[in-house]
This record gives structure tokens, C-alpha cells and sequence, in this order.
């Protein structure tokens, strides 16, 4: 009775140490494909540096859709989620956050349709793809010396405006407690 005893106790010791085998031998394996996922992910990367339809995009010229136009505004809203997000591979999550802007119309804007020819505000509608390049050296405004403009002789100065001009210039923060206290009489 003791030998079979002790026959069954081996024979229960040889399936548990058999058990602990195939886990370890399954731990090893989901390790290994997990190594293998990471060394093929970063050869995507190296490779790609984007999905298939980055390629669409590059960096100098801004692709979107238009969100909407408001010609009362003279502007249009662009949504550029889709170009933001070029680099991002496939097997990646795209962060669930939308881009866009408000591009203002104005007499430098220069709108033109793919072949060529010149657009208006209302020849844009939402939806549509929309190509948005960043102003150039002889498009950008030329910069402003406010000091020299609003008569500016020293820092700090004090300056009130309203929505047309300036309304008020002091040095002293005196002068303009005076001034707020002479309106409000």
C-alpha cells in the first residue's frame, strides 16, 4: 500500500512538474513573439515613417478639408487632422483629436483652383480638399517699429487704445489712475 502510495505521489509530481514546463515553455513563446513584434514594428518605422497614404503629404505644403466657409468673414476653417497625423504608421493608434484653423481671406491671399486658374471664397465648399502653402519671404508683411510709430521714448510705458486708436500714453502709473478717475466722474 505504501509503494502505491508513493507511486501516485512521483506520478503527481511528474504532472506538475509537466505543467510548470508548458507554462514556462508558453511564457518563453508569447516573450519571444512579443520581441518579434517590436523588431518588426521598428524596421516599419525605419523603413515608413508614415502609412501608406502619408505619402500624399509632405511637410512644405499643408493639406486639409474644409470645414466650413464663412463669406460674411472673409475666411474658411480647415480641418488638417489627416496631415498633422502623416507620420503615424498604421499599426498605430491615431490620437483621437482634431486639428484645424481658421484661415482669414485677405487682399494678399492669393486662391486658386488645381488648374490653375483664380478662385473666390465661394468657389470652396466643405468637404473639399484644400492645399494651404505658408506665406514666403515676399509675402510676409513687412515689420513694424512700434516704438517709433506710437512715439515711444522709454519702457515700461502705459498704453490705452480703444478699438480705432490710442487713446492714452503715460510712464507713470499716476497719470493713469487720474485718468480712470476723471472718467468715472
Amino acid at each position: 500500500m505504501r509503494k502505491e502510495k508513493l507511486a501516485d505521489v512521483q506520478k503527481g509530481g511528474t504532472i506538475v512538474e509537466l505543467r510548470k514546463m508548458i507554462c514556462m515553455l508558453c511564457c518563453l513563446f508569447i516573450s519571444l513573439l512579443a520581441a518579434c513584434g517590436q523588431i518588426e514594428e521598428d524596421k516599419l518605422k525605419a523603413e515608413d515613417k508614415g502609412s501608406p497614404e502619408s505619402r500624399q503629404f509632405n511637410d512644405e505644403e499643408l493639406i486639409g478639408k474644409i470645414g466650413e466657409t464663412n463669406p460674411s468673414a472673409q475666411s474658411l476653417y480647415v480641418d488638417h487632422t489627416e496631415w498633422i497625423n502623416r507620420h503615424v504608421p498604421l499599426e498605430h493608434a491615431v490620437p483621437d483629436i482634431g486639428y484645424g484653423f481658421q484661415a482669414f481671406i485677405t487682399e494678399e491671399t492669393r486662391m486658386e483652383l488645381e488648374n490653375g486658374d483664380p478662385a473666390e471664397l465661394k468657389d470652396f465648399k466643405p468637404g473639399q480638399k484644400v492645399k494651404v502653402l505658408p506665406p514666403t519671404e515676399e509675402t510676409l508683411p513687412v515689420e513694424v517699429d512700434y516704438k517709433k510709430e506710437l512715439g515711444i521714448e522709454k519702457l515700461p510705458v502705459i498704453l490705452v487704445f480703444d478699438t480705432k486708436e490710442l487713446l492714452f500714453k503715460t510712464y507713470q502709473e499716476k497719470e493713469l489712475y487720474n485718468l480712470f478717475n476723471e472718467r468715472i466722474e
